[in-house]
């Protein structure tokens, strides 16, 4: 998504790092986008979990794919402004190249190791609720908190 975003929107992004100044509407914009993110995601944690078709992990694959990749952004902005698109596209080849190796041998490693993990965890259960409870909404309001920041250090 990263490489289709950058590669679409070579144009905007030109004029916008062109000028050598801010550009306020799409720091306001980005703002709002995150706090709204951040909003939605607290609100989402602090509702009672009584949804289990959002608990099956194939929509969360989809959209998690969708998302782009803020290095591989970063890398391919750069060199399309510096115009070495070849060398954005290899880097970013070999970026997801190490994540598939990466992602790959962790989930390896748990199917081969998945017996003495479950042995772990069933007596941790209450325990994993409270934490994952605790992590949900203070992530949402870390991501709320920076959207507002940001917005507040835009305006």
């Amino acid at each position: 998504m990263a490489v289709v975003l950058v590669l679409a929107g070579i144009v905007v992004i030109s004029r916008a790092f062109a000028s050598g100044g801010r550009t306020p509407a799409f720091e306001i914009a980005s703002a709002v986008l995150i706090s709204t993110i951040g909003a939605f995601l607290l609100w989402r944690a602090l509702r009672p979990n009584d949804h289990p078709h959002l608990r099956d992990g194939k929509a969360l694959a989809i959209v998690t794919g969708l998302v782009p990749c803020p290095p591989t952004t970063f890398i391919m902005s750069y060199a399309a402004a510096r115009g070495m698109l070849a060398a954005g596209l290899a880097v970013t080849a070999a970026l997801a190249a190490g994540m598939i190796v990466t992602v790959g041998g962790v989930a390896m490693g748990a199917v081969v190791l998945r017996d003495r993990f479950m042995g772990l965890l069933i007596g941790t259960k209450a325990w994993r609720y409270r934490l994952g409870r605790a992590l949900e909404i203070g992530g949402s309001v870390a991501v709320l908190g920076l959207g507002l920041w940001s917005l507040f250090r835009a305006l």
